[in-house]
């Protein structure tokens, strides 16, 4: 997966910044697109009541987080 695409990779350089950069792309959407269905999905799950910005980590925080 880390190695280049010339070479039959992903092309990936650090796991950490990807990982980083998709939690950040789902936050966005989470702050923008509040009649989306995983969005209130989550919202009810995770953080009712509160902002995504307000939320705490709870004490079984999910995977796909």
């Amino acid at each position: 997966m880390c190695q280049p695409k010339c070479r039959g990779g992903l092309g990936f350089r650090d796991f950490h910044k990807f990982n980083s950069a998709l939690l950040g792309k789902q936050a966005w959407r989470m702050m923008t697109n509040n009649e989306c269905l995983i969005v209130r999905v989550m919202r009810g799950k995770y953080f009712p009541g509160k902002t995504y910005l307000e939320a705490d980590l709870g004490a079984c925080p999910s995977y796909t987080w």
